[in-house]
């Protein structure tokens, strides 16, 4: 397991501070490890399957504790997502693009799914493709 340490840039929580009536007590608080909001990591430094980056998205959903209920939504939607993109041969997220996700939603109503569905896989969707610009894998 990789130790975790603050960043060079880190703020430092460890200041004194005085007691808010103005005397000269003096609260000390303890040392806040600071953690940046965009790790450097491997998936976003080469080439990234979108497999993986699913991968890493509901690893993120369950260190948020998201119910289980919603891993499984999650998971579910995104599956039948990049099954369908698999077989249109597009594996890495740098293939992806919006025209994918618009033509996927569209086959969603021309097989006859009601429109609560389509819906419910477009939320799942727009979730997984901000994770994936917050970790800076799509621009």
């Amino acid at each position: 397991m990789p130790t975790i340490t603050p960043t060079k840039n880190a703020p430092d929580y460890t200041a004194d501070r005085r007691h808010k009536h103005g005397d000269s007590r003096v609260q000390s608080h303890p040392k806040v490890l600071y953690l940046p909001n965009r790790p450097s990591s491997r998936l976003a430094t080469q080439p990234a399957s979108l497999q993986r980056a699913l991968d890493s998205f509901l690893l993120d959903a369950e260190a948020r504790q998201l119910a289980s209920a919603s891993l499984r939504f999650y998971e579910q939607q995104l599956q039948a997502f990049l099954h369908a993109l698999y077989q249109q041969q597009i594996k890495l997220v740098s293939q992806l693009r919006a025209d994918h996700i618009r033509a996927y939603l569209v086959d969603l109503q021309q097989r006859g799914c009601k429109p609560h569905t389509v819906h419910a896989a477009a939320r799942a969707i727009r979730a997984f493709c901000n994770f994936m610009v917050g970790e800076e894998l799509l621009p």
